[in-house]
């Protein structure tokens, strides 16, 4: 199950860089969602590597968007969203210890 950000969600205005990165992060955490499914990786690891990825301010606030986005297209309920929902509370404490 994948989510894509363009065309962006109603009343959404984005740039082109940021539907870009939000689209890596939808990208990531589906490839790190099928390897959790796969038993290749954890939960909590997928959670903490989507996490340390945001290292930079654009990178945290494009998480942000990605995890909206999966929630107005996927639901609460799928692993995409629960790791970019996670990660997007999760991403300053993981950035400064990584």
């Amino acid at each position: 199950m994948t989510a894509e950000v363009r065309p962006a969600p109603p009343g959404v205005d984005i740039s082109a860089t940021e539907a870009s990165l939000i689209d890596d992060w939808l990208g990531v955490a589906d490839y790190l969602a099928e390897a959790v499914a796969a038993g290749d990786e954890s939960v909590d690891a997928a959670r903490a590597e989507v996490a340390a990825s945001a290292s930079g301010i654009t990178e945290r606030d494009s998480l942000g968007g990605a995890a909206d986005v999966a929630v107005a297209q996927l639901g609460d309920d799928p692993l995409i969203t629960t790791l970019l929902r996670w990660a997007t509370m999760h991403a300053d404490r993981s950035a400064d210890a990584a």
